[in-house]
């Protein structure tokens, strides 16, 4: 069943912060990020479950975060009843542990320029 996407504020803020990164680095990469992400956030709403469970959780037993490899990102996220909630986008590069921040977003995930 297709459900929402949504993105927690520090999910917003870790796109940015990539976009602005790769505009100063590559304008052709920056530009094609910025298509390319929406519509693997979309494709994410329309099949939920795809993607892996993070692999660094597995031996926590915590398997309701998921993550969505795309180029050298991880798009993490878990899934709800209705909607599916971006908490954090990373570096593929980065080790996840719990200092990487991961807890439950602060204010409420919502959609861009609500």
């Amino acid at each position: 069943m297709p459900r929402d996407v949504v993105l927690s504020p520090k999910a917003w803020e870790d796109l940015d912060a990539l976009l602005e990164y790769l505009e100063s680095r590559s304008p052709a990469t920056a530009a094609r990020y910025a298509k390319e992400i929406p519509d693997a956030l979309e494709r994410l709403g329309k099949f939920p479950e795809s993607g892996r469970i993070v692999p660094e959780f597995l031996d926590e037993g915590i398997r309701r975060w998921r993550e969505l490899l795309f180029e050298h990102q991880r798009i993490l996220h878990r899934l709800e009843a209705t909607r599916v909630v971006v908490v954090r986008i990373v570096d593929d590069r980065q080790l996840l542990t719990w200092q990487v921040p991961l807890a439950e977003p602060e204010g409420e995930a919502v959609p861009r320029g609500s």
